[in-house]
């Protein structure tokens, strides 16, 4: 309960997995509120606030989205998040 509590006062959106949502925005326009579970140099893998897994190819993120994923060191090395 403490941890909804800190969640609620601080403003942070969490996945179901706890991790911290964010606006991911493809190379069309389209946007889903997720949080990053992993990437390596083609896929990046979400999750939505309902724990839904969602993969796709980081060539399809909005150019912004690629420059979040390479400034947290997602690059080509094969960079993962677990």
């Amino acid at each position: 309960m403490l941890a909804a509590v800190c969640v609620f006062a601080s403003g942070v959106s969490v996945a179901a997995g706890g991790e911290e949502l964010r606006t991911w925005t493809s190379s069309r326009g389209e946007s889903i509120e997720a949080a990053l579970v992993g990437a390596d140099g083609e896929m990046v893998q979400l999750e939505d606030r309902n724990g839904q897994a969602i993969a796709i190819q980081r060539v399809n993120l909005s150019e912004d989205d690629r420059a979040y994923l390479d400034s947290i060191g997602s690059g080509e090395s094969g960079w993962q998040t677990n």
